[in-house]
């Protein structure tokens, strides 16, 4: 790369870290028309036309008994801005989808190395938390609501190459999941918001590793959403790795 290319893409690279760490990038991205907001709105409408099919299946429940409900809010954050907890939460919830394969993988599982990946100066989050309220008929009463981790995004704004860096990526670290909130479109959703988070901030494409055993995740990411091999991932050069890295790229 040429010397006056190569400035140009490290100055949008600091521009990219430096607007990410606003903390109201979700909501300007949301409010912007680069971002329709049914995109979230239009899911959430799924999940009340869900709700209100599962009690009418259920049909009219006795005066004694209870109802819960469920809203979702989105938001986003430099790992800078979130709670001891809330990473505890996140590295709980890697840790009850992920634990499996990466023992199973040539690199082990290191729960402290994740941490510090969480805790990188560099790392932003997508998290949205589920608010479940229970209503009981009769008397009408409606209990506290509690909150809870429903999904994540990890990712950052980073060089394709960091020796040799030919463009500027969002890398998609992590995106997680609860088991009870799968197959209702989440981490549809949540990617969509990432690349055009990606866009917003000028990025050549996405970029992540998935695990060749990880089956369901790597037809989520290839059929789905279109990603293919990228041309950096091991299988490229013939090497015997256990995992693909996959890119999709951002118009």
């Amino acid at each position: 790369m040429k010397s006056k290319d190569l400035k140009l893409l490290r100055k949008k690279m600091a521009v990219a870290n430096k607007l990410s760490l606003e903390k109201d990038l979700l909501q300007q991205l949301l409010q912007s028309k680069t971002l329709s907001a049914n995109v979230l709105s239009c899911w959430k409408t799924q999940q009340q036309e869900k709700q209100q099919q599962r009690e009418t299946e259920e049909g009219q429940s006795s005066s004694s008994s209870s109802s819960s409900s469920s809203s979702f809010t989105l938001f986003y954050s430099p790992s800078q801005r979130l709670s001891p907890d809330q990473i505890q939460q996140c590295l709980g919830l890697f840790q009850d989808n992920m634990s499996k394969l990466y023992q199973d993988s040539s690199w082990g599982l290191n729960l402290d190395e994740k941490r510090d990946e969480f805790l990188h100066s560099n790392a932003r989050f997508l998290i949205l938390q589920s608010e479940t309220t229970t209503t009981t008929t009769t008397p009408q009463q409606q209990e506290p609501s509690s909150s809870s981790l429903a999904a994540f995004v990890h990712f950052r704004f980073e060089y394709d190459d960091e020796e040799s860096p030919t463009c500027a990526v969002l890398y998609v670290y992590e995106i997680q999941v609860q088991q009870q909130y799968r197959g209702q479109g989440i981490g549809k959703r949540l990617m969509e918001i990432v690349h055009t988070m990606g866009r917003s901030q000028n990025m050549s494409k996405v970029v992540l590793t998935v695990f060749q055993s990880n089956v369901n995740a790597m037809r989520f990411y290839r059929d789905t959403l279109g990603y293919t091999i990228d041309d950096t991932s091991p299988s490229r050069f013939g090497q015997p790795e256990d995992y693909e890295i996959l890119s999709l790229s951002l118009p």
